[in-house]
């Protein structure tokens, strides 16, 4: 997908979000464009789900401004904004049958018990239950449940799907069919689509996009190879994870640590803090580094390093056994320097 010849389908301007006279969300802003997948990812309270309820106007906004298609949306009814939040908790009426779910939207718009009817059986095949019309909620499974809150939010015809956290109460093989489905579903429709999740796997596999979220701020935003391979900071880094970390200095190109020596391009002369990823690292035969730690993962296993205070990790096909000492190779075109910031002020 190439982002710059998109049209903007929501525009986010430095929205200030407060609720209960604590400011949650300090001058947000991201755009998000037609037809794109993004994610809001970020850690539990970092106000993830407060933005999304913000753009749907199930929130207040105290700054900023919303922008759907060009025209802000703050001062307009959440009906009329064009776009349909679905919760974690689905929030279907069990007192109504599938039919009667997905038709909800339909029937306040006025229109005919024909047409709804036509739809229904459209939106049913497109979330794989054809047949389905008459089925009780409860007598849905959990992933069925999950494809008729889908198919009801796709009634609306909206101009933005809104996920907050759609699959955190499935069990991870439903989880992962989920998530394909609802990769699927996007490609077939081209809804633009915002999803949160705390889950980094699942923002890494199924964005176009990933907005990080830290403290009621967006960090980064980008391509999700970019955001996990160049983290902008090292606090963007640590909540990807997967990574070590070695303090050194760089002076005339050359990166130094008690362990490693390295050339690297781009760096002033001064302290940095060295981010390397498992697949940088290399074993040699013979050196000064002890395996500490071997964690079979299937078709590898992530060995652990330890030298005095220093420690790497490394992903290899068949891992040395525990107390070996070997020598180490890190891949210095790969390799991604850091500074050590302070944390960020929130009120």
């Amino acid at each position: 997908m190439e982002l710059q010849q998109l049209v903007p389908e929501l525009e986010i301007r430095d929205l200030i979000v407060s609720l209960h006279k604590k400011e949650i969300l300090h001058k947000i802003n991201l755009t998000v464009y037609k037809g794109e997948m993004i994610s809001l990812l970020g850690p539990s309270g970092c106000g993830k789900s407060t933005l999304l309820k913000t753009v749907a106007g199930l929130l207040e906004a105290q700054g900023g401004d919303v922008c759907i298609e060009g025209s802000s949306v703050l001062n307009m009814p959440t009906e009329k904004r064009g776009a349909v939040i679905v919760f974690q908790d689905l929030r279907l009426f069990p007192n109504l049958s599938v039919e009667g779910n997905i038709e909800f939207s339909l029937k306040l718009k006025g229109i005919s018990r024909s047409q709804r009817e036509q739809r229904v059986r459209e939106l049913l095949e497109i979330v794989k239950l054809p047949g389905m019309q008459k089925r009780k909620i409860n007598e849905l499974s959990g992933g069925q449940m999950q494809r008729v809150a889908l198919a009801r939010a796709l009634a609306a015809q909206p101009r933005l799907l809104l996920l907050d956290e759609p699959f955190s109460s499935l069990d991870e093989q439903l989880r992962e069919q989920m998530r394909s489905f609802v990769q699927e579903l996007h490609q077939r429709t081209q809804t633009t689509i915002v999803m949160v999740t705390h889950d980094r796997e699942e923002a890494l596999s199924m964005s176009d996009r990933i907005a990080l979220m830290i403290d009621g701020q967006i960090v980064q935003v980008d391509v999700p190879e970019k955001i996990y391979r160049y983290p902008i900071s090292k606090r963007v880094s640590d909540y990807f994870g997967g990574c070590s970390y070695l303090s050194g200095q760089v002076k005339n190109g050359i990166f130094y640590h008690p362990a490693l020596q390295m050339p690297v391009s781009g760096y002033a002369d001064g302290d940095w803090v060295a981010r390397i990823l498992p697949g940088m690292v290399h074993l040699c035969e013979d050196g000064n580094w002890k395996v500490a730690k071997v964690c079979y993962q299937g078709e590898s296993s992530l060995v652990t390093l330890q030298r005095e205070d220093s420690i790497l990790t490394a992903r290899v096909m068949e891992p040395p056994g525990v107390g070996k000492m070997c020598g180490v190779r890190v891949d210095a075109e790969e390799l991604l320097l850091l500074k050590q910031e302070p944390c960020v002020h929130t009120k």
